[in-house]
């Protein structure tokens, strides 16, 4: 009934389609990456979003892939370091959830619980992520970072 798809690249997608091939899994996908046109189309397919963060990498990258979740409105995960700014964004904003890694018995019941509220309520828009995603918009956060430049 599941069916996790991954798409793009990164330095561990190798591990994901071996680990597919060792168990005979139809239910992993893998497409490459999508050109930035058509992101809407994979963006808008997922049930659920997972996005993933490690513990050494807070404060110098951030997967912003989480602002195309937010404005589209779907359920999203965030696996990583509560205090990050996607952390702070779903315990703040109280969007999306939280697991730290190591953490699988929780993701699997979150997707089982996501998976069941899909299962009622087909193509599930979340108006609050889409609310939230216009506080992380260009128009809004461009501004804010010229006014920070400018007073420095």
């Amino acid at each position: 009934d599941i069916v996790f798809v991954f798409i793009g690249g990164g330095e561990r997608v190798g591990e994901v389609l071996d680990f597919k091939d060792k168990h005979r899994l139809a239910n992993i996908l893998y497409f490459p990456y999508q050109k930035r046109a058509d992101l809407q189309y994979s963006l808008s397919a997922a049930d659920l979003h997972i996005t993933v963060m490690g513990e050494p990498y807070v404060g110098i990258v951030h997967p912003s892939k989480i602002y195309g979740i937010l404005k589209i409105g779907r359920p999203f995960v965030y696996i990583g370091p509560k205090e990050s700014p996607i952390g702070s964004m779903i315990a703040l904003d109280g969007v999306g959830h939280h697991v730290n890694h190591g953490e699988a018995e929780k993701l699997v019941q979150i997707i089982q619980e996501e998976k069941n509220s899909r299962d009622k309520n087909e193509g599930r828009i979340l108006p609050a992520h889409q609310k939230i995603a216009g506080r992380y918009s260009k128009n809004i956060l461009l501004p804010l970072l010229v006014d920070w430049i400018e007073e420095s």
